[in-house]
């Protein structure tokens, strides 16, 4: 007799990862979670192996691109990682490595030897979970466009949050098809974005008052995303609006689009952004300084500084947070050494 269960898996992984953030446009990302593990667990009871470590998978990814604590991402992604092992589930598997690795990245668990707090290391996707190289190599030998293509996505992320933006602007260009190899997804959407900031942090810092083409074309697309689905890409269309700002000289337009960017995210709980955009807004009012309002405009500087670097610790990317303490001098306690490391009590939670 034909149960509707059997198909779950199916229908939910097809629907939450790729219809619901767009048909939904109220709703967060993070609602999608929840769903999207169910699906896993009733995937696994009826024995559809491919389905239900597809929906695991996906929910890791809405679960880091939401902004939820990163670990509890790590702990899931790791049981994510454990379940796609015992499985055979090679070919997701594949797209999963990267942001596991990712996740421990930020979290400062990458367990190389002789690598420390350094932003170049930690863009780097090598430690527990994979090796960048070998896997790339794995990618070319094969021909596998979308496992290359996702492990550039994530480093340039990691890129955009370490500060490496040259970085990031290459990555981002080896990882636009993205919206081909997985069309509808969160994922596909946040790619124009991070490529687009990159873009104008760069733009910044050369001294240009405009970006090039395709970062004006992502923003179109940015905008249109902001329209359809403002709970979750309203604040990183502000974000670039102020950066587009910031880049002409318009300090007070800037501010104020950054505080909209600010409170967006921090309405929608998006803490990654909030992070983001806080540095930056700090990092554009350092660099403006001079004149009669140098002092408060340093001291507004290190409010948003502060503000980014309390975010961060908050998300759980300790090594961001250590990160911009070094890089912008922020005055701040250092974080217990072994922070980091310690295995966070909300990992690993048991799915199967």
């Amino acid at each position: 007799r034909f149960r509707a269960t059997e198909w779950l898996a199916r229908v939910h992984v097809a629907y939450y990862s790729g219809i619901d953030h767009w048909a939904q446009p109220a709703l967060s990302i993070r609602s999608t979670v929840e769903p999207l593990m169910n699906a896993h667990r009733v995937g696994a009871r009826v024995g559809d192996a491919e389905y239900a470590a597809s929906a695991l998978h996906t929910a890791c990814s809405h679960s880091f691109h939401s902004g939820e604590p990163l670990g509890i991402l790590e702990g899931r992604a790791r049981t994510c990682a454990r379940i796609l092992g015992e499985s055979g589930q090679d070919p997701t598997m594949g797209l999963h490595l990267p942001l596991w690795q990712t996740a421990l990245n930020l979290l400062g668990r990458r367990r190389i030897a002789g690598a420390g707090i350094d932003d170049w290391r930690a863009v780097e996707l090598t430690g527990e979970a994979m090796s960048e190289h070998a896997a790339l190599e794995v990618t070319k030998s094969r021909g596998n466009a979308t496992e290359s293509t996702v492990i550039h996505f994530y480093k340039m992320i990691l890129a955009c949050f370490f500060g490496e933006y040259e970085m990031a602007a290459n990555a981002g260009k080896k990882c636009r098809n993205l919206g081909d190899v997985a069309p509808g997804t969160f994922a596909a959407a946040r790619q124009p974005f991070y490529e687009t900031l990159a873009a104008f942090a760069l733009a910044r810092s050369r001294k240009r008052k405009k970006v090039g083409r395709r970062a004006r074309s992502n923003l179109k697309r940015i905008k249109r995303y902001a329209s359809r689905s403002p709970v979750n890409h309203l604040q990183v269309h502000l974000l670039l609006k102020a950066e587009g700002e910031a880049l002409r000289g318009h300090r007070a337009k800037a501010i104020k689009l950054y505080d909209a960017a600010i409170d967006a995210a921090r309405s929608n709980s998006f803490l990654h952004d909030e992070a983001l955009i806080n540095e930056r807004a700090g990092m554009f009012l350092r660099e403006r300084g001079g004149g009669g309002e140098e002092t408060a405009t340093s001291a507004s500087a290190l409010r948003y500084l502060m503000r980014a670097y309390a975010c961060y610790r908050r998300w759980g990317a300790h090594t961001v947070a250590e990160s911009l303490r070094r890089r912008r001098s922020l005055t701040v306690p250092p974080p217990p050494s072994s922070s980091p490391s310690l295995p966070s009590p909300l990992s690993a939670p048991r799915l199967d």
